[in-house]
């Protein structure tokens, strides 16, 4: 009986493939078809490594291995593209149905949840900045969150800003984070600058400066997990008291 022929992978992986045979390919990339939602997962991907100012046309383009101009049957401009990537995002997140009873901690669930989601894209919420949230997954976020501050028993004016209020603290809460950790693997680490930062108020005269040299530590030894929670007391905290028999006429 003739002996079994040997496989090609195995016991000859590796060898050199004789010229008169022709070698294996590398398997041929199978491109996904473009689509406005292809364009945005690149756009995406792309900010969320390189950051918000690598983004162009160009280099989506490239990453999808098509001609810029093939972009334009999707998105109008990097404009737009700006908008549905900041969109896209805003579709993570969900609300659950106003409780009157617990609204103040509902907003502060929002508030935590918004930012773990921008933690993971710090580019979006760096380019959150100047921008109107106005596509259908920011709409339906921002309907959820006015639903629970007026079932808290704000109303008009105070629902309004205090939405925006909300989403502004959370978005430059991420943004500071992202900076510190750029400048982190740029330098010297945060724990070292905080440190430098404390020593120098510490050793300041203590007559002129009696608060910053009492205080040099506990400014700077809070994580940044725990100055948000302070701060997110203290803003609810004030919109609490405009749900209360003082507070001034909505508008």
């Amino acid at each position: 009986m003739d002996e079994p022929l040997p496989p090609v992978a195995g016991k000859a992986a590796g060898v050199p493939t004789p010229p008169w045979l022709q070698p294996e390919r590398a398997p041929r990339r199978v491109r996904v078809p473009l689509s406005q939602e292809t364009v945005v997962d690149a756009a995406l991907a792309l900010i969320t490594e390189e950051g918000l100012d690598r983004l162009t046309m160009r280099r989506v383009s490239d990453r999808l291995e098509v001609s810029p101009g093939a972009l334009y049957a999707h998105v109008r401009n990097k404009e737009e593209l700006l908008q549905l990537t900041l969109d896209r995002v805003m579709g993570e997140l969900s609300l659950p149905e106003p409780e009157p009873g617990r609204w103040a901690e509902q907003v502060k669930e929002f508030a935590r949840a918004t930012r773990a989601l921008l933690s993971r894209y710090p580019a979006v919420a760096q380019m959150s900045f100047g921008q109107i949230p106005s596509g259908p997954n920011a709409v339906v976020v921002f309907e959820g969150l006015l639903a629970i501050l007026t079932a808290g028993g704000l109303s008009g004016r105070d629902a309004a800003y205090a939405a925006e209020l909300v989403a502004g603290y959370v978005k430059s809460a991420v943004f500071e984070a992202s900076v510190w950790r750029e400048a982190d693997a740029q330098g010297a680490s945060v724990e070292q600058r905080l440190e430098q930062a404390r020593a120098y108020l510490s050793a300041l005269p203590a007559e002129r400066f009696p608060n910053l040299t009492t205080l040099a530590g506990p400014m700077y030894d809070a994580s940044p997990g725990d100055r948000f929670e302070f701060g997110l007391d203290v803003l609810v905290g004030g919109l609490t008291r405009l749900t209360g028999p003082a507070s001034g006429p909505a508008g």
